[in-house]
């Protein structure tokens, strides 16, 4: 039965084909010399998908600073909104007020053992007196006297003076301590904090402007750009890290920036992302594109469609899309795609199947081979089957 069907659409078909090119002649609607054609050829290569993601302009590097009330008291903060810094830049001062007590203490407890070796040194220096002096008085009086007590004075000056200087080195070793602990609580009394990346500063608030767990400095790089979004499960096995990319703002439509894909996540996106892709049963992952210098024109906040360009097919026949024709069967309703092939030189029709379409062309499924010369119908006035044509060999112009 379907082959009686088909038989009879064609012979409708051919039907229609004689009447047309009969109502043609009769009107003299073409005429005997050969039409000049433009052709475009078949070609044969590797055709590339596009994936089309959602994603959102973001600093590479950008950092925010936040009161931490363990280091004491904020009191100075170094930079303001706009400033370009570097990484190491003095940002924010703390003065820890109980380390700044402790410090007055040490400083007083040293003040009193420096007076204390002071003491030491006196005492020191008038015992060694008193030991010159008595020998000196030993000298003078008779040796033979039995009753000389200078030596045993003598002895008893000497340890005095000896128990003196234990005292003084012990209170030497104290001092010393000490100072090297006074060392290291200065050096802990303001906490500095210091800038991790480069770039401008975007915000500055003061601690008492602040609201509770609200950043005091932010800091963003502005030279270079990442896209940050979300792909689908689906997509997410197709993309691998290292492709390139080329994205395309939302406000800037037809200008294209390029990057490369950076890092695939392998765990979902957060609920909490404004780019998850909302489908059912459909997990999204998050990614994250480096964008190459040059873009920046871009502004922290923009909008874009990134798109990833996949192997699809490796060995594609590829027509520009235009040349393709589409006509409804007026029997099935069904849409019919051919083009027109020189054939002798004629223009025969051949019925197509076409697959994917980008911006390479539209991959020929069936009906036409790589090297086929396919007849451009964009500067013509009509084409049918049959008609004469020559190709047009006039010299482009310069």
């Amino acid at each position: 039965m379907k082959k009686r069907i088909g038989i009879l659409i064609g012979v409708i078909l051919l039907a229609g084909l004689i009447v047309g090119n009969s109502y043609i002649l009769n009107e003299g609607l073409i005429s005997d010399d050969p039409v000049v054609v433009d052709t475009v050829t078949a070609t044969e290569e590797t055709l590339y998908e596009s994936i089309i993601a959602n994603g959102i302009v973001e600093p590479l590097e950008n950092q925010s600073y936040y009161e931490e009330a363990q280091h004491g008291t904020l009191t100075d903060i170094h930079v303001e909104v706009g400033d370009q810094v570097q990484e190491g830049d003095l940002l924010m001062t703390y003065e820890d007020e109980e380390m700044a007590r402790q410090i007055v203490t040490m400083r007083n407890s040293l003040d009193r053992l420096m007076l204390e070796i002071e003491q030491y040194d006196d005492r020191i220096s008038s015992v060694e007196t008193d030991i010159a002096n008595e020998r000196n008085q030993a000298n003078d009086e008779d040796e033979e006297d039995p009753f000389n007590q200078s030596d045993q004075l003598i002895s008893q000056l000497q340890s005095e003076r000896d128990n003196l200087e234990f005292q003084r080195r012990t209170t030497n070793l104290q001092y010393s301590e000490q100072q090297e602990e006074l060392e290291y609580y200065e050096g802990e009394e303001f906490h500095e904090v210091y800038s991790d990346v480069p770039g401008t500063v975007t915000k500055r608030i003061s601690p008492d402007m602040a609201a509770e767990g609200e950043s005091l400095i932010h800091i963003q790089s502005e030279d270079q750009w990442t896209i940050q979004g979300t792909v689908t499960e689906y997509d997410l096995v197709q993309l691998t890290e290292g492709m390139e990319v080329e994205v395309e703002p939302n406000v800037m439509p037809g200008d294209r920036f390029s990057g490369t894909l950076t890092e695939l996540g392998t765990s979902p996106a957060s609920e909490d992302d404004p780019l998850l892709i909302e489908e059912a049963n459909v997990t999204s992952y998050p990614y994250e594109i480096l964008l190459e210098e040059g873009s920046e024109e871009l502004l922290h906040g923009f909008h874009v469609n990134a798109y990833f360009e996949i192997e699809a097919e490796s060995d594609a026949v590829l027509l520009p899309e235009h040349v393709i024709e589409l006509e409804v069967d007026p029997f099935t309703q069904e849409e019919m795609q051919y083009v027109y092939v020189i054939v002798d030189g004629l223009a025969m029709q051949r019925l197509v199947e076409t697959g994917v379409t980008s911006e390479q062309g539209t991959q020929m499924i069936s009906g036409v081979t790589p090297g086929d010369s396919v007849i451009d119908p964009s500067n013509l006035e009509m084409i049918y089957e049959g008609m004469e044509v020559i190709l047009d060999d006039s010299p482009e112009e310069s």
